[in-house]
């Protein structure tokens, strides 16, 4: 697994244009959350916490591999706001490190690494 920070994302061409920002634009992530179901909103915060729970650190993908199908939205980019309430209720904490994704539907992009303020146990064996 790959992991990135921060610093590798490259300058841009010109100095004159904004250096690309993993962290992403919190109005539009806030903004999509408002969309989604509410019922896949529910299942991703109680995934989420409990990912936390068991794991010393996380991706958004591990929370939604876990949520069950009969949960949808048409809006999976709503995890971004999940993620950000999970940070902001003390769940879990922001790293700069990234890895990268296995799936082909965001083109493998690197995803942020959260570490887990609320673990639990953690189970060495997955």
């Amino acid at each position: 697994m790959t992991t990135y920070t921060q610093s590798d994302v490259p300058p841009p061409a010109n100095e004159s244009q904004p250096r690309f920002d993993f962290f992403g634009d919190k109005a539009a992530v806030d903004s999509v959350g408002r969309h989604a179901n509410s019922d896949w909103i529910a299942a991703a915060e109680f995934y989420g916490r409990l990912v936390a729970r068991s794991h010393p650190t996380l991706t958004s993908l591990d929370v939604i591999d876990r949520i069950p199908a009969y949960f949808s939205t048409s809006e999976p980019r709503a995890l971004g706001a999940v993620m950000r309430s999970l940070a902001r209720a003390g769940v879990i904490k922001r790293t700069d490190s990234f890895v990268q994704s296995n799936l082909r539907r965001n083109h493998n992009r690197p995803v942020r690494v959260w570490r887990s303020l609320v673990l639990k146990f953690h189970n060495a064996v997955e």
